[in-house]
């Protein structure tokens, strides 16, 4: 998440300048240990079976990247070949049950960003996986994730999305595109990642998208929610400056509540378990809170069975959306037309709002010039109102 950026000619600008040229160095040294490892791990010369894909980011990313890696499970023109997918292993799990890969490799980013042995044991790992070509299809990439799990396969060919430099901090615009063989152009970072997925497939392979396929199983809905009716809400973030302010979520939950036939649902994981609790303190009855006790099966099964879903812009939301379940994001302008604002066609029957409060100063990838207390959420966010919320709220559940 980029941080907002200084003013110039500020002191703090200058310690800004410093902190990256040090991390600069460090990480280039880093990639030169990467380079060194991956070369002595190597058993033979690149090529092989295996079509590797890198997806290390978040959730929200692999599902609006989902639709794209169903239509090359569906087409893939070469016989014999294994589908593998490196993964954040924050839902590795959850990528492994939907059948598309033939292998999941997960890989914990904050360790592989911040463990030196742990960094070195997944580049071997990786350097030991022969591929006829590994894949970024990550927009945002980042040198130090997602360009240095592709450089570590010894593939035959290695290809990305151009892409852009919001993820490549400390290196700028010094993004390391030669470590690619190719580079596929999408457009530019003001598109909804998901025309940007279908573009990379469509130029890169000639393939066309269809909205995503999950299946869910009534079996893992917990016992609780068999035979009721109700909505979720997934009112945290991992990211402060997307959160709406819990009084208006409690506000929305008594909305919901208010004739006494719609249960509500707090769902979240274990971190945003406090945020959850502060919505729960403020509402006049009290609603059920599933904080990090589901998995993904039952995650999907809740949000699937739900009559809407009501939150910040996280997994949670795109989940919703390629359920086709009513969804409604209270949304920020930080990455608005990019995560936020659904391309009508591109998900079938989805029922979706994005509740927001326009500014010109959209789209700023939260390089907000107003001043804004960290992990505090921005203008942008507080001004929406609990009626806009509520009148998307109204307008998705009565579309069809």
């Amino acid at each position: 998440m980029p941080q907002a950026a200084p003013s110039a000619g500020s002191p703090r600008r200058l310690g800004f300048a410093l902190k990256a040229l040090f991390w600069r160095v460090v990480w280039h040294v880093g990639f030169a240990v990467d380079g060194v490892v991956a070369y002595l791990s190597r058993d033979g010369l690149p090529g092989g079976r295996n079509v590797v894909f890198v997806r290390v980011d978040n959730l929200g990313d692999f599902l609006l990247w989902l639709p794209a890696a169903q239509a090359l499970r569906r087409a893939w023109p070469w016989q014999g070949r294994r589908f593998v997918l490196v993964a954040n292993s924050a839902w590795s799990a959850f990528a492994s049950d939907l059948g598309i890969f033939d292998d999941v490799i997960p890989l914990d980013v904050s360790r592989f960003q911040n463990i030196g042995t742990y960094r070195l044991q997944m580049i071997r790992r990786l350097a030991g996986l022969s591929a006829e070509l590994a894949v970024n299809p990550t927009y945002s990439r980042a040198p130090q994730t997602s360009d240095s799990v592709v450089r570590a396969v010894n593939a035959s060919r290695r290809i990305a999305i151009e892409g852009d430099t919001d993820n490549a901090f400390p290196f700028g615009a010094d993004k390391p595109d030669h470590w690619y063989n190719e580079l596929i152009a999408t457009g530019t970072g003001l598109r909804h990642e998901l025309l940007s997925n279908r573009d990379f497939v469509r130029n890169a392979f000639g393939l066309d998208t269809e909205p995503a396929q999950i299946v869910v199983r009534k079996a893992d809905l917990p016992a609780q929610l068999h035979n009721i009716e109700y909505a979720v809400v997934a009112p945290g973030a991992k990211a402060g400056i997307k959160v709406w302010p819990p009084d208006r979520y409690a506000a929305v939950v008594d909305s919901l509540q208010a004739e006494g036939t719609l249960k509500t649902v707090l769902i979240g994981t274990n971190s945003e378990y406090a945020q959850l609790e502060s919505v729960a303190r403020s509402c006049a009855r009290p609603p059920l809170i599933m904080a990090g006790n589901l998995n993904f099966k039952s995650l999907a099964a809740v949000i699937a069975h739900a009559k809407v879903l009501i939150g910040n812009d996280t997994g949670s939301i795109h989940l919703g959306v390629a359920l086709r379940v009513p969804t409604v994001v209270a949304a920020g302008g930080g990455y608005f037309t990019r995560f936020a604002d659904y391309p009508l066609g591109e998900q079938s029957n989805a029922r979706f709002a994005a509740a927001h409060h326009p500014m010109p100063c959209f789209n700023c990838r939260w390089y907000c010039i107003y001043p804004v207390a960290n992990g505090k959420p921005p203008p942008c966010i507080t001004a929406i109102s609990v009626d806009t919320v509520l009148a998307a709220v109204s307008r998705v559940l009565a579309q069809t």
